[in-house]
């Protein structure tokens, strides 16, 4: 099983469900370029930069990625032969087998996401959804590989930036 080291977290939503109460964080991982979700139980300790993880990055239902921890009792992951245990919902723990299958669905959430906020209340066309990821894709790579950032556009004045970490991250550059 793949083992991750904690580079940055960002505590996010708080929830409930039949399961008990969850902590959401935004973490970035070693060997892995972006946010991933990882939802753990309240009681369980806050993760921290440094620490160790197992386990193994999936999209979850909304095409972001997602850390799942590695439990005992259900083999070595999403492509082991041992355990035939499932996720909840009688899903099978899939995991895309390359970084393009995961940036897609990424791209294809994001689009989602997109389509919908620029059209509240209207239906969403396929075709739309399907160049905006393509867009978004495609913008993963150029970003991933820039050596230096863009020129500044002139912006309105009414942007305000908020909730500004000291590295200078803000909740909005996370995608989830």
């Amino acid at each position: 099983m793949p083992q991750y080291t904690v580079k940055a977290v960002q505590k996010r939503d708080q929830w409930s469900s039949g399961h008990g109460e969850f902590q959401t964080y935004a973490v970035q991982l070693s060997d892995y370029n972006g946010w991933v979700v990882l939802n753990q139980k309240v009681t369980t300790p806050a993760p921290n930069v440094g620490d160790v993880l197992e386990g193994y990055i999936a999209p979850d239902n909304r095409g972001n990625p997602k850390f799942n921890k590695q439990k005992e009792g259900y083999g070595q992951g999403p492509q082991s032969q041992g355990s035939g245990q499932t996720s909840s919902g009688g899903r099978s723990n899939y995991v895309p087998k390359d970084e393009a299958a995961i940036k897609a669905m990424w791209a294809i959430g994001q689009a989602v996401e997109l389509a919908t906020a620029l059209s509240p209340g209207k239906p969403v066309k396929l075709e739309d959804v399907e160049n905006a990821a393509i867009e978004l894709f495609a913008m993963v790579e150029t970003v991933k590989t820039a050596t230096e950032p863009l020129p500044a556009q002139e912006e309105s004045s009414d942007v305000v930036l908020t909730d500004i970490d000291e590295r200078g991250v803000t909740l909005d550059d996370i995608p989830f």
